[in-house]
């Protein structure tokens, strides 16, 4: 018998995706925790006679008591990989932006991440068996936003993605030679301001602040 846990602290959502799962799967074990701390409890209590097969899990918990341990769904994730624990995982979320997407891909590799919406239940459905048999489903917003991502980093080479590195660091032109000085850039300003009017160009800005915020969303540099 498979084992599904579902981690989300909205009742509403979880009372319907418990209710359209069992339907879909009635031979499935599908058990339920409001928290990461309950859901984690309950990971370890059934390792023995019935082990989880699938986590689907929010990242966002906002109606937990900040007494939780565990307070995400990022930091659940965490602790399963550093236990090494053999699951499969679906983050279940409303966040669509690449800030939360990329980290959560890039570190975790969920083997599914469906988008909340008006109609995820039934694309949750869909990703469920695919899962199960050792496939992954990652919702085509998420599979775009990657392709983006990814897209933009290859126009990148390592002079670039250096000035990019230092850039949320760099507060004056001075800066940039003294970085090239200490033999951290292998470019004087005069050049790096080069690459940055072509860097403008390719992320469709005009200054240094409406890059630095179009990084941060598209996860390129962190906060």
């Amino acid at each position: 018998m498979k084992h599904i846990l579902i981690i989300e602290d909205e009742q509403d959502t979880l009372e319907n995706l418990i209710g359209k799962i069992t339907d879909a799967f009635p031979t499935y074990k599908v058990s339920s925790a409001f928290d990461c701390d309950e859901g984690f409890r309950i990971l370890n209590s059934s390792k023995v006679e019935s082990p989880v097969d699938l986590l689907i899990t929010d990242l966002t918990f906002r109606r937990q008591p900040d007494t939780r341990l565990i307070k995400d769904g990022q930091s659940l994730l965490q602790k399963i990989k550093d236990l090494k624990y053999e699951i499969s995982r679906i983050v279940y979320s409303s966040h669509d932006e690449l800030k939360f997407i990329h980290p959560v891909m890039q570190n975790f590799e969920p083997e599914g991440y469906v988008l909340k919406s008006s109609d995820s239940t039934s694309e949750l459905l869909l990703a469920i068996p695919r899962i199960l048999k050792g496939d992954s489903y990652y919702s085509q917003e998420v599979l775009a936003s990657q392709k983006k991502r990814f897209a933009f980093a290859m126009q990148l080479d390592d002079i670039d993605q250096k000035i990019i590195e230092y850039l949320p660091d760099v507060s004056c032109i001075n800066d940039w030679d003294d970085l090239y000085e200490a033999g951290k850039i292998p470019i004087k300003y005069k050049s790096v301001n080069k690459r940055l009017q072509s860097i403008y160009e390719k992320m469709d800005v005009s200054n240094e602040k409406q890059l630095l915020l179009k990084l941060y969303q598209q996860a390129i540099i962190g906060t």
